[in-house]
């Protein structure tokens, strides 16, 4: 089952073409010993940090138990379990984003809960927490404006700079056994993204469909508190993973424009939440 799940979804990694950095980051998968291993939902892991890299090691992944409940996806769709797809993702996270982030936060990045994606050469960076209606937003401006999502779940902010890296299998039309981003196969390392950032926006659900300017430093404090609720990322790891760090607010560039927008419930409310987007100069 192992070589069986390797093959079918890491059998390019290793002929894909690698950017040159001083940083590496590599996952292993084999035993895992000592008195710091940490126990995932389907796997338990431990990591090493050296001078130039990070090792995240793999054991006891559950594959049995992740194929069975992917089986069950074929039956009930909309079946909220963690299935060979979340178990994917999971490993992405653990094994690339935590260590990549860990590097950016040492550098002064933050990682947001956020979507992200370019219209009209303008990058738009959508803060929300759960349930506030932000993958919904974001399908439908695919679905209507054909946009470039560039992320649907987190970014990485600093200044005036937002810094992504594909989700497989998160959205848009996934296919159960094939690794997909809204319709771009990912194939090989998932693809990561900088651009100069335009927009922050902060969605929240309300009473009223409107679109008003916030600072920036009240915007910070909203960020850091959705990351809380979220428990995202590497401030919220296991206190026995050397890459937990601490919590503070993202270094955001004045030269940002920040905004709130407050949307009702219903989906004929996004339709408006778009327009109020679209507007902004």
């Amino acid at each position: 089952m192992t070589s069986f799940f390797m093959h079918l979804f890491f059998k390019r990694w290793s002929v894909s073409k690698k950017k040159p950095s001083h940083k590496k980051v590599f996952l292993k998968f084999g035993k895992c010993e000592g008195a710091n291993v940490i126990q995932d939902r389907l796997f338990t892991y431990q990591r090493e940090i050296k001078e130039e890299s990070i090792i995240t090691y793999l054991c006891e992944i559950d594959f049995y138990r992740a194929f069975i409940r992917s089986c069950y996806k074929f039956i009930n769709k909309n079946a909220s379990v963690v299935g060979i797809s979340e178990l994917y993702l999971a490993i992405i996270r653990k094994s690339i984003l935590e260590p990549l982030e860990f590097y950016k936060y040492q550098q002064g990045w933050s990682l947001v809960h956020s979507s992200v994606f370019i219209y009209q050469d303008r990058t738009f960076v959508v803060a929300a927490g759960s349930k506030a209606g932000k993958s919904t937003l974001i399908k439908q401006l695919v679905k209507k404006l054909d946009v470039l999502v560039l992320s649907d779940n987190y970014a990485f902010l600093k200044d005036n700079c937002v810094k992504t890296i594909e989700e497989p299998m998160r959205g848009g039309d996934s296919k159960i056994f094939k690794p997909t981003f809204y319709g771009r196969s990912i194939s090989g390392y998932p693809k990561a993204y900088e651009s100069n950032t335009d927009f922050i926006i902060y969605l929240n659900r309300g009473k009223k469909n409107q679109m008003r300017e916030i600072k920036l430093g009240t915007l910070a404090a909203i960020l850091l508190k959705i990351n809380n609720e979220e428990q995202e990322g590497v401030v919220y790891l296991n206190l026995k993973d050397p890459l937990s760090s601490f919590p503070r607010k993202p270094i955001l560039a004045a030269t940002v424009a920040t905004y709130e927008l407050e949307i009702s419930e219903g989906l004929d409310n996004i339709a408006v939440a778009i327009d109020l987007i679209l507007n902004l100069k």
